[in-house]
């Protein structure tokens, strides 16, 4: 999702470290399990990409690491 939107190198890398902190201190804390975890991820991806198609705004996750021709 981040590598679509044009942030900051900075604002990226702490959104995904507050992301991984969050996912451990819910499995820490035994309020959830990894499976939560995953299912939580899957569901944040599938609503960002129904989101796309609500809106009218394409996602172009399937071009991502794919160089483009110059």
């Amino acid at each position: 999702m981040f590598w679509i939107i044009n942030l900051p190198a900075w604002y990226k890398a702490l959104s995904v470290v507050m992301a991984i902190l969050v996912f451990v201190s819910t499995l820490t804390t035994k309020q959830h399990v990894i499976v939560d975890v995953v299912a939580g991820m899957l569901l944040a991806e599938f609503g960002y990409m129904i989101s796309g198609i609500i809106t009218g705004e394409e996602n172009e996750q399937s071009n991502v690491g794919i160089p483009e021709a110059r």
